[in-house]
């Protein structure tokens, strides 16, 4: 078992103290109790007299400069009864173990890409039709607005619509378009490899728009999850630090 106790100086106020100028700080405490197993703050003897230990201790700090300097506790700011109701020896401590990150896949997109691509064309489309309306062929352009859609027209079977004598059964919504694939199936190799996709400096809009697409699962069914099982809550000594600390 281990702890971990970081001290964050935070400026406060300059006071006179007997004509002399004093720098008041506050100083803001984060303490992380390690343990191999759940256990309790029994486990902790420092902590659970933390108010004598830091009324018993010396300090000084830091400067820039390097140069040391001796300071005060102002001790009435600590309150001992408080802290030794709320932080009492039964406190649960949950055993620490460093989330392995390095599996992760990390879904992005590039937003300056994404963005700069949206006004441009938005600014083309105004110059080009300042009154008129869009025709439909900026919607399925893929050099245009037609890029950022996920499906692009089944041409071989819009053609059977001239010919109503290839058609075998009627055609539906659906059959008029098709998922787009490539950039999709790109996307995932790279992401399965590095597990995530790295900036690129120079816009691929097929790529930046597949990226988008996958950040915000557009065209996936939601998962539908059981509802878990309400716990009586449980009051853990971090839980309770960043509560007090927020």
């Amino acid at each position: 078992m281990s702890q971990e106790i970081i001290f964050t100086t935070l400026p406060n106020q300059q006071i006179i103290v007997d004509g002399k100028p004093w720098l008041q700080l506050s100083v803001f405490v984060s303490i992380r109790l390690t343990s191999a197993k759940d256990t309790s703050l029994n486990s902790f003897d420092d902590i659970l007299r933390w108010p004598e230990k830091i009324f018993n201790s010396k300090y000084q700090f830091r400067m820039q400069s390097g140069l040391l300097t001796d300071a005060e506790l102002i001790k009435q700011k600590v309150d001992n009864v408080l802290f030794k109701n709320v932080f009492h020896k039964d406190i649960r401590v949950k055993g620490f173990l460093q989330e392995d990150l390095s599996v992760k896949r990390i879904n992005s997109f590039p937003l300056t890409h994404i963005h700069d691509f949206l006004v441009k064309n938005y600014l083309q489309t105004a110059i080009e039709s300042p009154k008129e309306k869009l025709s439909a062929e900026k919607f399925i352009d893929d050099d245009r607005f037609g890029i950022i859609s996920q499906f692009r027209l089944n041409e071989s079977e819009i053609s059977k619509l001239d010919n109503p004598a290839e058609l075998r059964t009627p055609l539906k919504a659906q059959d008029l378009k098709v998922r787009k694939t490539d950039s999709a199936q790109n996307h995932q190799t790279i992401l399965r490899a590095n597990y995530f996709i790295p900036f690129a400096k120079k816009a691929d809009p097929h790529s930046d728009f597949t990226q988008f697409n996958t950040f915000h699962k557009l065209g996936k069914e939601p998962k539908r999850i059981a509802l878990p099982k309400l716990k009586k809550p449980e009051f853990e000594f971090h839980d309770i630090m960043a509560a007090i600390n927020n």
